[in-house]
């Protein structure tokens, strides 16, 4: 719904006593109406049927030059991410000992904030069939296990994208200790009514998570709740790059 408002297909309403967003049509949505003789509802709901989704979801079993260049695009994101927080993160690791990277996965993070941060012990947290074929790696201890029953304790928790919700935050709050505990997460911040030159692109790369992953892109405010839910009602956000924002949390 925020792309469609941004383009003006609905409008959109928010409460002043707060509460959900209402939504209401525009003449360009009248077309979506499943009541009007001109509707294109029907052509419309084909763009997310189960047999279009399903080839994009084959695609990568089926075709191996597409798994490879799926793989390739994944590791360009993380080497993105890395060059992107690294210079950032100087200030949230200062008194920091010691960093789990929840899903650390190809390592490059943890591994890149060790060789710059020499005093952080590192933890690369994943499941055990990842951990299973993670090299040996100077200053970093990889520990298997799933982060929806328990995580390694630690200074400090760092995570990526869609690690975090509400019950994975409480089980990291378990993991940090209350005084100078914080946990660091790495994402978009949303700002769906914003100008600059990725604002656009943020909202269809929220469209596209809803549709391939189950999962939307957080606003401010989103991220706000979800974090005080978890038990985190404290926070800063740290602007890396028009992408990507570090969104520092303590523990109440």
């Amino acid at each position: 719904m925020r792309l469609l408002v941004r383009d003006k297909i609905f409008s959109a309403h928010e409460p002043s006593g707060g509460g959900e967003t209402l939504y209401g049509t525009t003449k360009t949505s009248l077309w979506l109406l499943t009541d009007s003789e001109a509707s294109l509802s029907i052509l419309i709901s084909l763009t997310s049927e189960p047999t279009l989704l399903n080839m994009w979801c084959n695609m990568s079993g089926c075709n191996p030059e597409f798994n490879k260049r799926l793989n390739q695009g994944m590791a360009a994101e993380s080497k993105y991410l890395v060059l992107s927080i690294l210079n950032k993160m100087d200030d949230a690791l200062k008194n920091v000992t010691s960093l789990v990277d929840v899903g650390g996965g190809t390592r490059d993070v943890i591994t890149s904030i060790v060789k710059k941060h020499p005093h952080i012990t590192g933890i690369n947290f994943d499941l055990p069939h990842v951990i299973s074929t993670a090299p040996e790696i100077h200053g970093v201890t990889h520990v298997g296990g799933d982060m929806f029953e328990a995580i390694p304790k630690a200074d400090a928790i760092f995570m990526k994208n869609d690690e975090a919700c509400s019950k994975i935050l409480k089980n990291r709050k378990k993991a940090i200790p209350k005084e100078g505990g914080k946990i660091i997460i790495a994402d978009i911040v949303l700002n769906p009514k914003g100008t600059a030159d990725f604002d656009e692109a943020d909202i269809f790369f929220d469209l596209n998570m809803l549709v391939f992953c189950g999962r939307t892109e957080r606003t401010e405010p989103e991220w706000k709740k979800l974090l005080k839910d978890g038990g985190f009602p404290r926070y800063r956000i740290i602007n890396v790059n028009p992408r990507v924002s570090l969104i520092e949390a303590y523990p109440e």
